[in-house]
């Protein structure tokens, strides 16, 4: 039973992430659209949940790149807060050639200013006057996060910067974001719930606040923030994923809730025949009642 198992697993591919770990790798360039290289602009990888697994900063000729990846789909994602350039994010499938060797990927990111006619529609970065004590605690807990032991101090910096800048989007974002990351979902939902106020058109606030509506149960409102994140976003795998899993829970939901309610009714209705059946037989001629119930 045991060795039948053990195929399984190896058949479905659910190996120790050491064994699937190769020399795979995405490297890239990130330049204005003048083509100048744009130095220390923070680079994130993101896994298939677009969870962020690594970030990196650009060197001083534009350049970054993740190595020892396993095959898979990622999304490399320039964060461009506290800038006023617009975020780019692009999807990546790594594959190695026969599952030997070696699978490479190269990015050119041209990233373009953002303008004052924006009109909020994905991709485009919202663009704020943040004063400058707030912009330095986000910035010292953007650099915090990249050190996996000062996530806790990062958390305090980007609460600083709220405090700060009450209506500071991306502390706001960043916060309810990465507090999701961490499955402390009930905290996570006042930041993101506040960051959408303050940008209604946020993708990243939407997707994230229905993930963590939905591990609380929250299964309706769960279903409207991920509804909003895939009209943001209608190409997001991962939004239309979990709008799909949430939409079932409440399908499911509902058919629980009617199968209860059709138990206690015949339950009820049980108890009443029983009822019924006994005082009709203490009444003469009931036996012609009964036939005719």
């Amino acid at each position: 039973m045991a060795a039948q198992i053990l195929i399984i697993v190896l058949a479905l591919g659910f190996l120790p992430q050491t064994a699937q770990t190769s020399s795979n790798s995405i490297s890239g360039h990130v330049s204005n659209d003048q083509r100048a290289p744009l130095a220390d602009i923070r680079v994130e990888l993101l896994n298939e949940v677009d969870s962020v697994i690594r970030t990196v900063k650009t060197d001083g000729s534009g350049l970054f790149v993740f190595r020892k990846l396993s095959d898979g789909t990622f999304q490399v994602r320039i964060q461009t807060s506290g800038t006023n350039y617009v975020s780019q994010t692009k999807r990546v499938d790594l594959a190695r050639p026969h599952g030997f060797g070696a699978a490479f990927e190269e990015l050119d990111f041209v990233l373009m200013t953002t303008n004052a006619g924006s009109t909020g529609k994905p991709g485009v970065v919202f663009v704020q006057e943040v004063p400058e004590p707030a912009r330095k605690q986000f910035q010292k807990a953007s650099e915090l996060l990249n050190k996996s032991n000062k996530r806790e101090e990062a958390f305090v910096a980007l609460k600083s910067a709220i405090e700060l800048f009450p209506l500071y989007f991306d502390a706001l974002e960043l916060l309810g974001t990465e507090q999701v990351k961490d499955r402390e979902y009930e905290a996570a939902i006042p930041a993101l719930t506040k960051a959408l106020e303050v940008n209604s058109r946020s993708f990243a606030s939407s997707f994230a606040l229905g993930v963590a509506q939905y591990n609380l149960k929250q299964t309706q409102p769960a279903i409207e923030s991920l509804r909003r994140a895939v009209s943001l976003n209608e190409r997001s795998v991962n939004a239309n994923l979990w709008l799909g899993i949430a939409l079932r829970q409440e399908l499911d939901d509902e058919r629980n809730g009617f199968a209860e309610h059709i138990a206690i009714d015949v339950e009820l209705h049980g108890r009443s025949l029983d009822i019924g059946l006994g005082l009709l037989m203490l009444v003469p001629g009931s036996a012609v009642a009964v036939d005719q119930c």
